[in-house]
């Protein structure tokens, strides 16, 4: 049973002498472990509530759950810097530090986010701007650039992608992003940050394999299939595990498109690929919150 949607409360937070906003829910237990998500371009927060479901799913299971507001609905995912000035790392910091301090949030940390929004998490945590114990990737992995700039992850948090084979956006083999929507994403990204023209994306498991290193970890023999239902791409597990712990985990969507799994299919599959809807990425994502992997059984 979907559960109601809940009141997400905006607050604004001083970085740098610019105002930056976010919104987020509280469970009633504080301080509560963190879970920070990121939208992806051009898609509002109540949208990424919509899709997801994460805030309401998240209090049940005792999260604070806050959703950072990128200005424009972008945000610096390859670390090159903004056109307006605004420094989307540091705001970061300085949330996590803001929300600890007043006792909402605890040491744990997850950052999570889509295309955009996975991209820039996964900077936050390759460059060490924050420390996560949990990172959890949909629909993006790397760019190309930030990786080559940081090729050594400087924090070590338990890392989960979830990508598809399909995604036109985000080539899983990695390259320039192609389709019309990657067009249309090129054009607000010249708008909003300073970048290169191309924003390359790096392959899904060299990324993933840069983080299995820093956590000293092995790629396990053979991958777990997940259940397929009707028409739906299947997917299969991939982890890396050290001492049988599972530290990282790559979920292949075979076909999967641009997309949160689970989600809706917010546009036809010409243009962004399969969604595949049996799937539940927010729950995976919550189950690695609470460090609950899957993987091959």
């Amino acid at each position: 049973m979907k559960l109601p949607a809940p009141t997400l409360e905006q607050r604004w937070i001083d970085v740098g002498g610019q105002r930056r906003s976010y919104r987020l829910a509280l469970p009633q237990n504080l301080p509560a472990p963190l879970v920070i998500c990121f939208h992806g371009l051009g898609i509002p927060v109540a949208a990424m509530e919509r899709w997801t479901g994460l805030a309401a799913r998240g209090l049940k299971a005792g999260f604070l759950v806050v959703y950072p507001e990128g200005a424009h609905e972008i945000w610096d995912d390859q670390g090159q810097g903004r056109r307006d000035g605004l420094d989307d790392g540091a705001f970061v910091a300085a949330l996590v530090e803001g929300l600890r301090n007043e006792g909402l949030a605890g040491d744990e940390l997850t950052l999570a986010g889509l295309s955009n929004g996975a991209f820039f998490a996964e900077r936050l945590a390759r460059e060490g701007v924050v420390q996560p114990r949990q990172l959890v990737l949909v629909a993006g992995t790397a760019r190309a650039l930030s990786r080559a700039r940081t090729p050594v992850p400087q924090s070590s948090p338990a890392v989960m992608a979830i990508l598809g084979t399909g995604d036109p956006y985000v080539p899983y083999f990695g390259g320039r992003p192609h389709g019309l929507t990657s067009w249309l994403a090129r054009r607000r990204v010249r708008a909003s940050l300073l970048t290169l023209p191309t924003r390359e994306v790096a392959p899904a498991e060299e990324v993933l394999g840069d983080w299995a290193a820093v956590a000293q970890a092995q790629r396990d023999q053979g991958s777990m299939e997940l259940p397929v239902e009707g028409r739906d791409p299947p997917a299969r597990v991939t982890t890396w595990s050290r001492d049988s712990d599972p530290r990282v985990t790559l979920v292949t969507v075979e076909g999967g498109g641009h997309a949160w799994p689970g989600g809706p299919r917010y546009l036809p599959s010409l243009l962004i690929g399969r969604v595949a809807l049996h799937l539940d990425a927010t729950g995976m994502l919550l189950d690695w919150a609470r460090g609950h992997p899957i993987g091959p059984g």
